[in-house]
Formats: structure tokens, sequence, C-alpha cells
């Protein structure tokens, strides 16, 4: 069991297309409830891991405001692609993807941010 306090985590994907690295931080506050936090790309997905039929997910992107957003499965097939008004909610529909391993990779002002996440 984690003890309260703050914790990296890094995960690594690969598929036929390429690879792609993310990292992050989570917090264990005193009540044992886990508490996401922007990985150093600025890019937080909410929640992760994700309960299957889940409909939607909440991306916070902190170093630039996000246009729109692309999902990837495991094999770097491209599953949904969305995109946002400036300043819109950013919250993207997931409700008809499967369990498994997904990249998230955001973009807006010519930048682009990864992260994954997984359903269950």
């Amino acid at each position: 069991m984690l003890t309260t306090g703050s914790y990296l985590y890094g995960v690594i994907a690969h598929s036929l297309t390429g690879s792609a690295t993310t990292q992050g931080n989570f917090k264990v506050a005193d009540l044992g409830v886990l508490m996401a936090q922007p990985g150093e790309n600025g890019l937080m997905l909410y929640p992760n891991p994700v309960a299957a039929g889940t409909q939607t997910l909440l991306i916070r992107n902190s170093n630039f405001p996000a246009t729109s957003v692309v999902l990837f499965d495991a094999l770097g097939r491209t599953v949904s692609e969305q995109h946002f008004a400036p300043g819109a909610a950013n919250e993207v529909a997931i409700g008809s993807l499967k369990p498994g391993f997904y990249l998230c990779s955001v973009r807006g002002n010519g930048k682009e941010s990864k992260a994954s996440f997984v359903i269950r």
C-alpha cells in the first residue's frame, strides 16, 4: 500500500508506428485519496485508469489551450479525433472504446503533448 506522499510514474508505449513516453506525478493524501497531477508536459487525463462504460475523459493541459485531441489504440491506429473551440471544456467521448491501452495526443498553438490512459 502506498503511504501519504508524492510519487513519480513513467510509461513507455511501443507500437508498429513508433513509441511514446510519458511521465507524471500523483499524490496520496492523508485519507488515501489519489489525486492526479499534470506530468512534465503539463497534460493530465482524468480518470485514469478509466472504468469500462465511462462516457468521457477529462483533459487538462497547462502548457497551451487544446484545440484538438486524437486518441490512438495500442497498435497506433486512430480511434477518435475531436476538435475544440478555444476555451471550451476539454471532455473527450470514450464510451465506444473497448478496454485496453490508449495514447492521447493533444494539439494546439502548433504544439503537442501526449499521455497514455487505460480503460479496464
